[in-house]
């Protein structure tokens, strides 16, 4: 084929493509607005036609294209108009005339796609009740065992229209041991659409602990998708369980984070997440940010983390420096110097005690080369002043502990009652 003739050919497949998608849309397409027209000359037809007898005379006339459009039509907001008066009834009854397995597909999508809508499960569960009563019906030849196939009724497990659906469908998967990966797959379940994501929502929410070994990037689809009011059930829900793998529990906070962020930052979601479910969120923030900083150096790890639940928040310096501030103090700590970090004493906390500035490179607030006083010195004469050298050797370790824990007791940030608890804690 010649340079010429190549893209002349990739012009003519892209053509054919778009006629064909123009006539054959997929079931999630369907409520694009490219197909209305097509839908609104169905509505006109239906709003001008009787209930009964000439309803299910148009419902035999009517192509496999028409039959497509009942189920949107079924999900658009009903006018109060005279004219649109027994509209569903009329859609209900074509649904029963012309009730097939390729209808069933673009009512299961279009139900999904829209939920909730009761006027679509209502259609739905008209559509389901005809085609169980085909199916029961049919004979064990190669034709019906063909049909086997064919996607499953969601009312074989239960009917789409009744109360409380999804607390009914996940009674009955749990009750017939079934998984709910193994659910969304077989009655092609779509994770990405409204009904898919409540329906996870709801099983987070109301599952036990198993549930979330793995499931993380559901949740993380569930999360994305719901209301503000479930995503802070979810977040609650997610904070009630004590006992999950600290692994599994990082994963999950790690989608919340990705999500919304540090609260500081703001969201609104913060606003509906209960107080104690906050600070956890925050304390989990505070050492994951430890625990990245000082991922090549454990002995720091451990000695920030141990004082932790005083930190007041942690703020970045430079891309090697971190800010980490208590009430009354901070430290510097520059995660190139594996042994060092400078304590400075704040007299006020919206002024930084110190004069660097960011764009010094040669300079920051945790070289070594900052003047400072040695903390065995500071531990001697029990003062609070800095800055002060904190030492991360084996040797400086106890003395660097020991200077904190006289801060933090001198501060009144932490009674010794406290300083023995965590020490037990971290032993």
């Amino acid at each position: 084929m010649s340079e010429q003739e190549q893209p002349n050919a990739a012009g003519r497949l892209a053509e054919s493509l778009a006629r064909i998608r123009q006539k054959l849309p997929l079931p999630d397409e369907l409520l694009s607005p490219v197909h209305t027209e097509d839908r609104d000359r169905l509505a006109v037809i239906l709003e001008t036609t009787a209930l009964g007898k000439p309803t299910v005379d148009l419902a035999r006339q009517l192509t496999s294209r028409d039959l497509r459009h009942i189920f949107p039509l079924l999900s658009e907001p009903l006018p109060a108009d005279a004219r649109f008066e027994h509209y569903h009834d009329k859609l209900y009854l074509i649904i029963r005339e012309r009730a097939c397995p390729s209808l069933y597909r673009y009512g299961w999508t279009i139900f999904q796609q829209v939920y909730p809508s009761v006027p679509v499960a209502r259609g739905l569960a008209v559509l389901c009740s005809i085609l169980d009563i085909k199916q029961h019906g049919q004979k064990a030849t190669a034709r019906s065992m063909r049909g086997q196939n064919k996607l499953p009724l969601i009312s074989n497990l239960v009917a789409p229209d009744a109360r409380q659906f999804e607390d009914k469908l996940l009674k009955v998967l749990s009750q017939r041991n079934v998984p709910l990966e193994q659910f969304m797959t077989a009655f092609a379940v779509r994770a990405d659409l409204p009904f898919g994501a409540s329906l996870l929502a709801r099983c987070f929410i109301a599952g036990d602990a198993r549930l979330y070994a793995g499931g993380h990037l559901q949740f993380r689809q569930a999360l994305a998708k719901a209301s503000p009011d479930r995503q802070a059930a979810l977040i609650h829900r997610l904070f009630q369980l004590k006992d999950l793998p600290s692994e599994t529990t990082n994963r999950y906070y790690q989608e919340i984070y990705r999500q919304f962020g540090d609260p500081e930052r703001g969201h609104p979601i913060w606003s509906q997440v209960k107080g104690r479910d906050l600070r956890r969120f925050r304390d989990w923030i505070t050492a994951a940010t430890i625990g990245s900083h000082c991922r090549k150096n454990k002995a720091k790890a451990r000695f920030y983390l141990h004082y932790a639940g005083f930190v007041e928040s942690i703020e970045p310096w430079d891309d090697d420096t971190l800010l980490i501030r208590f009430p009354g103090f901070l430290i510097a700590d520059d995660r190139r110097q594996m042994l060092f970090a400078v304590y400075y004493e704040l007299s006020d906390p919206e002024i930084l005690p110190f004069d660097f500035q960011q764009s010094q490179d040669d300079l920051n607030p945790a070289n070594p080369q900052v003047p400072h006083r040695r903390v065995e010195d500071a531990v001697s004469r029990n003062s609070t002043q800095g800055p002060v050298g904190l030492l991360f050797d084996e040797a400086g370790l106890a003395a660097s502990a020991m200077f904190m824990d006289f801060c933090l007791s001198r501060k009144r940030i932490a009674s010794r009652s406290q300083l023995k608890n965590i020490a037990r804690r971290t032993d």
